[in-house]
């Protein structure tokens, strides 16, 4: 809560402020924690500083809260799940493997991984040709492991649902599973005379759906990036206007 880190007594019914203790820093305003599932001893918290949404410093404690150690700095050239642009205010998780409590999945625009024998490692990427198994599409906001299946997690961003079934592995492969699940955030739209239809989409791009090659959820992705206002010629209605983060316009 804000700069604060708030735990409960075992009851549950009061709490006390526990950032600024034990080694817990408390100056940095958005965090995250993540609990083992499995040895609820082990929690560790990541902490937001420059702009509210680069890394400054991620903790582990190993004894319920007794003792807090550093386990990661800020970001750096090797390790930067918020990217360079600090986006991390928009997009962040981070869940612990219920099948090893000393290893760490953390998402923000790119997925990382952390075990205390390997350290960090990106445990997938932007490329998104159908041949790359190693495939999760930018901004990340979930996390979750199937409890009954060593390996099995599901990672929730912009781009859908990608499903993992050897999670265990130091480079996980992923798969895209997000058919039939229409949930793209749209911006703007335009129509064409004929019933085509154009529309910019968070994160998604410039979508065209115009139904003699696609249906009602089958779009043809026509411009990257984010996707905002677009326009469809009633002159020439192959002609097609669409726009792009920063004020790009195709």
């Amino acid at each position: 809560v804000g700069s604060t880190v708030m735990v409960s007594d075992a009851n549950g019914e009061n709490f006390s402020n526990y950032a600024g203790k034990n080694g817990l820093p408390s100056k940095d305003v958005r965090k995250k924690i993540a609990i083992s599932p499995t040895h609820p001893n082990y929690v560790y918290i990541v902490l937001l500083g420059k702009d509210f949404g680069c890394i400054s410093g991620i903790f582990e404690t190993t004894n319920g809260g007794e003792h807090w150690n550093e386990i990661t700095g800020e970001e750096n050239a090797l390790f930067s799940p918020c990217a360079s642009h600090c986006q991390c205010w928009y997009d962040l998780a981070m869940t612990v493997d219920p099948f090893n409590h000393r290893r760490l999945f953390l998402g923000g625009v790119t997925l990382w991984t952390w075990a205390e024998d390997t350290g960090w490692n990106s445990a997938a990427n932007g490329n998104s040709d159908p041949s790359n198994y190693y495939y999760i599409h930018s901004d990340i906001h979930n996390i979750i492991f199937d409890p009954t299946k060593k390996g099995r997690v599901y990672v929730i961003g912009d781009g859908g649902v990608f499903r993992s079934t050897d999670a265990d592995n130091l480079y996980p492969t992923w798969k895209h599973v997000s058919k039939n699940f229409n949930v793209t955030q749209f911006y703007a739209m335009g129509a064409g005379f004929y019933g085509n239809i154009l529309g910019g989409t968070q994160d998604n791009g410039t979508q065209y759906i115009s139904y003699d090659y696609n249906s009602k959820k089958s779009a043809t992705h026509v411009f990257g990036g984010d996707g905002f206002y677009s326009e469809i010629s009633s002159i020439k209605p192959k002609v097609l206007f669409c726009e792009s983060q920063y004020g790009n316009m195709e």
